[in-house]
């Protein structure tokens, strides 16, 4: 029995490498299923580019202090799973939709208006416990027009530990943090911490990296021609 172990290791190993080689894994094949981009372990080219290049710019972002209404319409009309959040353009944190809706269906911790205090902040114990609850999480919160002129101070629920980069940072780095972190989104920021773009891993998919790579040549060609014009032809 000993004796056959090792040549089993062999086989087995050899088997699964050809396999990897020749078709995606079975891992692969479930992310595709559920809709989830899979991104391989090899980003081959594009050293170039950065994450300015990359990031999409139409932000749909909430403020710390947000009226419920606006947060109701927005979750109505994006399916994005999280939202950044700013206060004063510094960007603070992200929430992900599931939390935002959790929120709006627990109205004890609307205020009047965005100077007000608010009377209750949930905890972290209570807010798993309503995640646990299947039934209150299966039921979308109903806003009426009397509550959708209150707001809700998000601050005590935002995520602040969730990544964020500079618009230099590498992208070869970038495409890393998603692979080893699992990361769904990477919020893109500014010198002054005011963010400028996200990163989703649509963004790091085959084609949108050859379409932001065929851009950044384009532009360079441009300013490589503009460059060798005398003075007199501009």
């Amino acid at each position: 029995m000993f004796l056959l172990a090792f040549p089993l290791m062999v086989t087995i190993m050899v088997g699964k490498n050809v396999a990897d080689m020749l078709i995606h894994s079975l891992y692969h094949s479930l992310l595709t299923l559920k809709g989830v981009p899979y991104l391989d372990d090899r980003m081959d080219g594009l050293q170039d580019l950065v994450a300015a290049d990359v990031m999409n710019q139409n932000l749909v972002v909430l403020h710390n202090i947000d009226n419920v209404g606006h947060i109701e319409r927005i979750l109505n009309n994006y399916t994005h799973s999280g939202f950044p959040v700013v206060k004063n353009d510094s960007y603070r944190g992200l929430l992900l939709r599931k939390e935002l809706y959790l929120l709006l269906s627990q109205k004890h911790i609307f205020i009047d208006s965005p100077d007000d205090i608010p009377n209750t902040i949930l905890s972290w114990k209570t807010i798993k416990a309503l995640f646990d609850n299947k039934v209150v999480m299966k039921q979308k919160p109903k806003i009426s027009e009397e509550d959708a002129k209150k707001y809700i101070d998000l601050t005590p629920y935002i995520n602040t530990g969730v990544y964020s980069i500079p618009m230099d940072f590498h992208l070869r780095d970038v495409y890393c943090l998603f692979r080893t972190m699992a990361l769904t989104h990477l919020v893109v920021v500014d010198d002054k911490h005011a963010i400028v773009g996200i990163i989703t891993r649509k963004d790091l998919l085959g084609q949108s990296l050859l379409s932001s790579q065929t851009k950044k040549d384009s532009l360079k060609e441009r300013v490589l021609e503009d460059s060798t014009l005398s003075p007199k032809e501009y």
